[in-house]
Order: C-alpha cells, then sequence, then structure tokens
C-alpha cells in the first residue's frame, strides 16, 4: 500500500491522506446508495420516479453519487479495495431483490 500522501487528491474528494470516510452522504448509508443505483442502472421506470420513492431530488442524488463514487475511487487509489468490494456486494444483492420482484 503506497503512502497515503503519495495519493492523489481527487477534485472534491476526501482527503487522499486520510481513510476515505464511510458515514452515510446525506442520509444515503452505502448499501442504500448501492440500492438505487441498482433500480436506476434497470431502468424499469422513469428515473425522475426512482428518485421521487427514496425522496431525493436529482440534484440531492447527483451530490450523493458524487461523493460515494468520490470515496470509492479515493479507497482505491488508496490501494484500499474494501469498499469498493462492501459497494459491488450491496449492488449485486440489489440487483438479485429487483430480479427477483420481476
Amino acid at each position: 500500500m503506497p503512502p497515503r500522501s503519495s495519493v492523489p487528491q481527487l477534485p472534491g474528494g476526501p482527503d487522499a491522506g486520510q481513510p476515505v470516510p464511510r458515514t452515510p452522504v446525506d442520509g444515503l448509508d452505502l448499501r442504500a446508495f448501492a440500492a438505487i443505483s441498482a433500480a436506476l442502472a434497470t431502468r424499469d421506470e422513469p428515473r425522475a420516479a426512482v428518485l421521487a420513492r427514496a425522496g431525493l431530488t436529482e440534484l440531492r442524488w447527483t451530490s450523493i453519487e458524487t461523493t460515494w463514487l468520490l470515496r470509492v475511487a479515493t479507497a482505491l487509489l488508496q490501494q484500499d479495495l474494501s469498499l469498493s468490494r462492501d459497494h459491488d456486494e450491496a449492488f449485486a444483492a440489489a440487483q438479485a431483490e429487483i430480479a427477483a420482484r420481476r
């Protein structure tokens, strides 16, 4: 693992010299973020409907999505695969749940 000081700082991202936070972003933890992302990826219903059901506006969702993706990217640059793995597992679980409801 490279020293955190050698990890580039992504514009708008978390401090690359510190462990990446896993705290909820605007009320959405990683699992909720992945579930909404999976629902949007299916394109089974309009994007606006998915976001409205989650109580989100497009602007709020974009901010949440950007923050989580910058966190994942920063963790990967730090060679910490755990956040990406946790996201992928939550996304896959959400996809399976959606498929089971079809």
